[in-house]
């Protein structure tokens, strides 16, 4: 299934988002060893962390970037633990 573009709150402001575009969901892929599906399911659970609070919603682009990466990475190194 091809992806559309995902999209990220960026600070407290509900009206400005990050949009995750298909080549960036390809590059998470490939990177992680995920499928296209797979890194847009890890990206709504990061959308809903943030819109919880748990995750707190950045307001520049390389810093949200920086969150997707940490979330992938954390998500990544847990699975390899077998958690």
């Amino acid at each position: 299934m091809l992806s559309r573009k995902l999209f990220l709150p960026m600070s407290n402001d509900t009206r400005k988002t990050y949009a995750v575009t298909l080549k960036e969901q390809q590059g998470l892929a490939r990177r992680f060893g995920l499928s296209v599906d797979q890194v847009c399911f890890e990206i709504g659970r990061l959308k809903n962390l943030m819109e919880a609070g748990i995750v707190s919603p950045q307001k520049t682009a390389n810093k949200t970037k920086q969150i997707i990466d940490a979330h992938f990475e954390s998500s990544n190194a847990t699975e390899r633990q077998g958690a």
